[in-house]
Order: structure tokens, then sequence, then C-alpha cells
């Protein structure tokens, strides 16, 4: 579809589209005409500019230029990867400064389990229940003792060894459930450890999740294997 500057089709106002919906301009001519791609960075911005303007010209204010005047982009290629910065983003290829290396990997995976993890924990307002995850773990520990169909539990072998000194009481009171309901009791600890690390995440506030995430980056730079290639830098500014 042939869109304007707003995103809206020139001919019926009405109808927005962005992405793989529209007609893209050819860069430079070529036997086939083909428009230049999408980043997923200019899609999602494009989804919030539609968004923005559709509300805009419902309520006759003025709408948003898509045109955007400066792009960022981490681009992973196996072990190593390039980050760009266009402004402006238009024309495409446009690149003011570009840098490529093993860190641009490793940023952008970081910044995939940052922005996963956002989402998966949730800030101290909301209150789950305290027994949430263990009580599933127990559910499914005792539908699998009496029979029932329940998905399985964590497999807990290959995992990184963790040693932990429980008090004598505690100590003996995990062998006894364990006994009690057939499992073994160094897995149904990794389980209910699991479980309630989970719970506990739920009580952070914002500044706790970013020092957890922040925790979690260190942690998993400091477990990359030894003797790993050193960062790299090719190409420059153009």
């Amino acid at each position: 579809m042939i869109v304007d500057e707003y995103l809206r089709n020139p001919d019926y106002p009405n109808v927005f589209a962005l992405g793989a919906c529209v007609a893209q301009p050819a860069v430079t001519h070529t036997p086939v005409p083909v428009g230049a791609p999408d980043s997923v960075y200019a899609i999602q911005k494009a989804g919030e500019i539609a968004v923005h303007n559709i509300l805009a010209q419902l309520g006759d204010a003025p709408l948003t230029s898509y045109v955007p005047q400066r792009a960022k982009w981490l681009s992973d290629m196996g072990n190593t990867g390039a980050a760009y910065l266009s402004e402006p983003q238009v024309p495409l290829r446009d690149i003011n400064w570009m840098r490529q290396g093993r860190l641009v990997h490793q940023a952008k995976v970081d910044f995939e389990k940052y922005f996963v993890n956002r989402i998966r924990l949730q800030p101290a307002g909301h209150t789950p229940s305290v027994a949430s995850h263990i009580a599933g773990v127990m559910s499914r520990v005792l539908a699998g003792k009496s029979g029932e169909q329940h998905p399985p539990l964590m497999a807990t072998s290959g995992g990184k060894p963790l040693e932990i000194r429980l008090p004598p009481d505690p100590c003996i009171e995990l062998k006894a459930l364990a006994k009690s309901v057939g499992r073994d009791p160094d897995a149904l600890a990794a389980d209910l450890l699991v479980a309630a690390v989970s719970d506990a995440k739920s009580y952070l506030n914002e500044p706790g999740v970013e020092a957890m995430a922040l925790a979690r980056r260190e942690l998993l730079v400091e477990a990359l294997p030894e003797r790993q290639p050193g960062v790299e830098f090719h190409g420059g500014g153009t």
C-alpha cells in the first residue's frame, strides 16, 4: 500500500499501513524494482506513530510525520555484530557511525535478557500469593505420586552445582518431605528453590529489578568461556 509521511493512504485517509504492508520506494534503480527493507526498530516506531495518528485524526489534532531523524541498530551476526547510528535515517544506509565486533553481539544478548526479564518480573505493588510457584511445584509432585497426568517437573540433571548449607532441622524436614512423596531430596530441593526465587523476585521494586538485571549481567560476563577472542573494531565514521 502506498502511504504518505503520516502512514495514510493518499486516496483513503482513513486507511493506515506500516511495515511489510507499505510499498517502499526503491533506493536505486534495479532490473526488478525492490523496496528498501525495514528494520524492527523502524517498524516498531511506525506502529507507535500509526496509533498516534489514528487517535489524532479522530480528535482533529495535528498528525506526526513518520520520517525519523535518528535511528539506532544492533545487528547480530553469529558471534559478532555491528552497531549503526544514522542521522537522518532517510535515505536508508546514510550511516554516520558504525562499529563492528563481539561487543555488539554480547550487548544484544544482554539487552534481550534485560527486556525479557523486565516483562517476567512483577515490580512491587502487585501482591501475588507467596505460595504461587511453590504451590505449583507441590501440586505437580503430589499429582505424580497419585498417578495423575501432569506436566513433568523441571529436569535437574546437567545444571550447575550450587552448595547450600541448611541448618539440621530444615534439612531433615526436606529429606522427610522428599521421602514422603517419593522424590530425590536434591531434585525436590532444586525445584523448590527455583520456585522460591521466582516468588522472591515478585517483591522487588523498580530499583531492585534494575539491580538484579545488573547483577545477572555481571554474572553472565564472568561465566563466559576463557580465552575468547578480544573485541575488535572495524570501519569507522563516514
